[in-house]
């Protein structure tokens, strides 16, 4: 075995200086050569990082962070990241891990610091991350985020060229220039980026920066829907579903549907309880409406909630449940759905499935009627007129009358005003105008 001597702050090789910290490395490596230290590439990396390599400190910061030797230690990856304080990759960690709230900054403004520090090393995510940070200030940065923001694009960052190309097609802090938008959009799906890639397909369908042509808009809605947007994978289903650049085909059609509504987007979860409840594009089988009537309704759909009311109140791929029926239905009323307030409203007026409650019934109808819609209006004009569920006010009535377009408003109203005086015929008029008025609508 060779021996070595512990050597001065200076030694001679050759009559040159060697500098101390490069007397150990060649120390090491020769210890290393010669059997006595187990110098895998983990050791190695432990070596060389306390000698000052950022490349070792990086490597054994990201196995602290990832876990690699054990469990995750962020406060030791955060000391690894900071002694390799000039390393682009470990200054954009660093500020990923105080983003995320798993370390703590040692001063106010470190994470802009090492993003900055990063960016101007070219390092394309801290020049994304520099900008969205900047973007989030109050008030933002927006020229100064925009620069670093298309340094990043320009460097061929795919997530920064997309934010490029929705900041064109949305004029957001920039002039809108739907060209211009296509051109990044284009750039950053050619590098796959699956949003992008739908948005390229929304502009071919819709001629927004270029002709339109709709194969093209197929192939992009196609590449995305691939990469698995649930988004593109609806436009594509509609695509098929219409014959739009394609064939028309409502069993592929009900395919892409499944694929997104198992992801979770609810108008495919809608879409797809439609097609199994008619039957088309796929078998009729109303259990499997009702399911996904369910998931849609869970996640807050108002129409789905309406469709589990009726299925429930008809018993259709489901046993007949009233308080199910009417729970659903009060569901989708309260989220503002007027078709379940008039469903809900009609239950307790008729007593069906549900103890008949007059007044009940008449304050669903008022919400529908506020509303705008024109049955929810005549509804609550006949209580009006007749004083059931509601104060007997004729005056009201034919307000309500006069606002509706519904099929038989005119005959309820020609009624309703041969009740009324010619004074009270003018303050339901002037009740009308004020209602439309205060919704800014335009007077009939």
């Amino acid at each position: 075995m060779k021996t070595f001597y512990r050597q001065p702050s200076i030694a001679l090789s050759r009559g040159r200086a060697i500098r101390p910290r490069a007397a150990r490395t060649a120390l090491l490596v020769a210890l290393c050569a010669s059997g006595p230290l187990a110098c895998d590439a983990d050791g190695w990396d432990r070596v060389t990082a306390r000698l000052g390599s950022a490349e070792a400190q990086f490597a054994l910061a990201r196995r602290a962070e990832l876990g690699l030797d054990g469990s995750a230690d962020d406060a030791l990856a955060a000391r690894w990241y900071r002694r390799a304080a000039e390393h682009p990759e470990a200054q954009y960690a660093l500020a990923q891990l105080i983003a995320r709230g798993r370390v703590e900054p040692e001063r106010a403004g470190e994470r802009e610091a090492l993003l900055l520090a990063a960016a101007k090393r070219g390092h394309t995510h801290a020049q994304l991350a520099l900008a969205e940070l900047w973007l989030s200030f109050e008030p933002p940065r927006l020229d100064e985020a925009l620069a670093w923001l298309k340094r990043a694009a320009d460097g061929g960052n795919a997530e920064a060229r997309f934010q490029l190309g929705v900041r064109f097609a949305r004029g957001a802090g920039v002039a809108a220039d739907p060209a211009e938008a296509l051109r990044w959009l284009r750039a950053a799906a050619e590098q796959g980026h699956p949003s992008a890639q739908r948005l390229c397909g929304a502009a071919y369908a819709r001629g927004r920066g270029v002709a339109a042509d709709p194969a093209r808009a197929l192939a992009w809605y196609r590449a995305a829907a691939a990469g698995g947007d649930a988004d593109a994978q609806v436009a594509l289903a509609l695509q098929y579903a219409n014959g739009i650049g394609t064939p028309a085909d409502l069993a592929e059609a009900a395919r892409w549907l499944e694929r997104a509504a198992e992801r979770g987007h609810t108008e495919a979860q809608l879409s797809l309880a439609v097609l199994h409840q008619v039957g088309e594009g796929v078998a009729r089988d109303l259990a499997a409406a009702v399911r996904w009537y369910a998931r849609a309704a869970e996640a807050g759909d108002p129409v789905a909630a309406n469709q589990l009311g009726r299925a429930y109140l008809e018993g259709l791929g489901v046993d007949p449940d009233a308080a199910q029926s009417i729970a659903w239905y009060r569901r989708a009323a309260e989220w503002g759905y007027v078709p379940a307030q008039l469903n809900l409203g009609a239950l307790y007026a008729e007593g069906r499935v549900v103890e008949r409650d007059d007044a009940e019934a008449m304050a669903w109808f008022r919400r529908a009627a506020e509303s705008g819609d024109g049955l929810g209006q005549i509804h609550l004009g006949i209580g009006h007129f007749s004083g059931q569920g509601v104060t007997r006010d004729p005056v009201a009535a034919h307000m309500w009358f006069a606002l509706s377009d519904a099929d038989g408003s005119d005959r309820w109203r020609a009624l309703a005003e041969a009740a009324l005086s010619s004074d009270e015929l003018e303050e339901s008029r002037k009740r009308v105008a004020e209602w439309r008025e205060a919704r800014r609508l335009p007077s009939s």
